[in-house]
């Protein structure tokens, strides 16, 4: 989560919840909360640690995180039943990070995918059991051609906080990842929009500069990462790159989907020993290969 150095820590709060998991948006609130809890509508609502299923308090003299503009240090009933959830959640089931684009404008419809990734951690959309339901969204076949899932995309074409109407959106969600995925296919009102087959195998990559442990000096603050992927299936890789000055605590994305085999790696401040580490993927499955190295 990235935001402006001046954002106060509510503003933070707020869209936190909203990325726990990702998008926790309104649609998404009333369909399993069975109230929306966002902006104005969390006003109405009790403060404190007791739950109390669908208790409502007047208290217009304090703001809650997930309430309007003026937000303040306060969660509501909404907000607690959904984080005690949360983190009450299983972690770490293995996943894949579906990303793309969708677009429409009068009747016409159209999408496609970019690179996916594999991951773990918590997925971030639930199947529907009711695919009637979905306009937009990604279905999962085994390779029988049978549906597995339907994973909706909650397409908000106006800004919630804007009167302002879009006509293209990203979206980026994690799902899981089972053996019995063949292929994925992105649907909208329109019907089939792309679709992409799960690849045999999975990439290989290797950091060959520098070597794990060595004590490197920056040239005009920056060094030079090199590696070597490679692909069973002869797919086409990308590469993306994280940096860590703290060895792993913290991980900053320095560059995404990059077809080079190198990136010059920006060094700020005086760190004394640096993590970095790359992943390849061939569109759906990916590799990583990681790396500590010293700062002379």
């Amino acid at each position: 989560m990235v935001g402006r150095h001046d954002i106060n820590f509510e503003s933070l709060a707020h869209e936190l919840v909203h990325s726990m998991p990702y998008l926790w948006s309104v649609d998404r609130m009333v369909q399993n909360f069975g109230l929306n809890y966002h902006n104005s509508a969390d006003n109405q609502y009790g403060n404190g640690v007791e739950i109390h299923q669908y208790y409502r308090v007047m208290k217009k003299h304090i703001h809650a995180v997930m309430g309007s503009a003026y937000i303040g240090k306060w969660i509501t009933q909404g907000t607690y039943w959904h984080l005690l959830n949360e983190f009450r959640s299983r972690p770490d089931p293995e996943l894949l990070l579906l990303r793309g684009y969708i677009a429409r404008e009068g009747r016409e419809a159209a999408g496609y995918f970019i690179p996916f990734y594999q991951t773990m951690g918590i997925a971030d959309l639930e199947a529907l059991k009711d695919a009637k339901k979905s306009e937009w969204a990604v279905v999962i076949k085994n390779k029988a051609g049978s549906e597995l899932a339907r994973y909706p995309i909650y397409a908000r074409w106006r800004v919630p906080d804007l009167d302002v109407e879009r006509k293209i959106l990203s979206f980026t969600h994690r799902v899981p990842f089972t053996t019995d995925i063949h292929r994925l296919e992105l649907v909208g009102p329109t019907g089939l929009l792309e679709s992409r087959e799960i690849s045999a195998n999975a990439p290989s990559i290797k950091i060959t500069s520098p070597t794990p442990n060595s004590s490197v000096t920056p040239v005009n603050k920056e060094i030079q990462i090199r590696w070597s992927g490679a692909d069973p299936d002869n797919d086409p890789l990308v590469y993306s790159v994280y940096y860590s000055p703290d060895n792993g605590k913290k991980w900053r994305l320095v560059a995404m989907d990059e077809k080079a085999s190198s990136h010059a790696l920006a060094i700020p401040g005086n760190p004394k020993k640096v993590r970095v580490k790359v992943i390849a993927t061939d569109g759906i499955r990916s590799a990583s290969d990681e790396i500590t190295f010293n700062i002379k």
